[in-house]
């Protein structure tokens, strides 16, 4: 399956900083395909109005990935620079349809989209 970071990113009113990442989620696997494991994200926060650039630490990314943030709704992502430790995407706005997620904290997602997990 895919791995979901809790409460891995925060959108905010103004511009966001951020410190450390968060725990990782699920493991597991078998069977050859990779399934992804976050390990951390930075910063982990950001403005509402999106556009910052956040490093994805963790293990099993495939090159073409899947990034969501969102809690109930889940928005995609730009994935800008992908390897198999390291994802660096720009968060999507918290506004329009996406605003159920403003000014909260949000679920972070990836999934690799060739093996779909």
């Amino acid at each position: 399956a895919t791995d979901i970071l809790q409460s891995g990113f925060t959108f905010t009113r103004g511009s966001g900083g951020g410190g450390g990442g968060g725990g990782g989620g699920g493991g597991g696997g078998g069977g050859g395909a990779l399934v992804p494991r976050i390990i951390s994200v930075t910063p982990t926060s950001g403005p509402n109005e999106g556009g910052t650039e956040v490093t994805i630490r963790g293990e099993g990314f495939e090159d073409q990935v899947q990034v969501f943030f969102g809690t109930g709704t889940l928005i995609e992502a730009q994935a800008l620079d992908v390897t198999s430790e390291r994802i660096v995407a720009v968060t999507p706005a918290a506004t329009g349809f996406n605003s159920v997620n403003r000014d909260s904290i949000v679920d972070l997602l990836v999934r690799n989209v060739a093996s779909g997990f």
